[in-house]
């Protein structure tokens, strides 16, 4: 779907004065190495390692009383 929805806005971006991007950057953003779909794919693949315990992630986190803690899940 985002293939096919960049192909058609292909134009209209390409005409456009007030673009923040260059052509180039476009393309690269939306079937280069480092897109949308990839980013995705790849946060899919991390979430069921960690669902499934493969993956344990630690991060730190802050409480809205400004006290730092530790989560991680085992």
């Amino acid at each position: 779907m985002t293939t096919e929805i960049s192909t058609l806005i292909k134009p209209y971006v390409k005409k456009d004065p007030t673009k923040f991007y260059t052509m180039d950057e476009y393309t690269e953003a939306t079937s280069g190495e480092e897109t949308l779909v990839d980013f995705a794919v790849q946060r899919a693949e991390s979430i069921l390692a960690q669902l499934s315990g493969d993956l344990v992630v630690e991060a730190e986190t802050e409480s809205s009383m400004g006290r730092r803690g530790s989560y991680y899940r085992r």
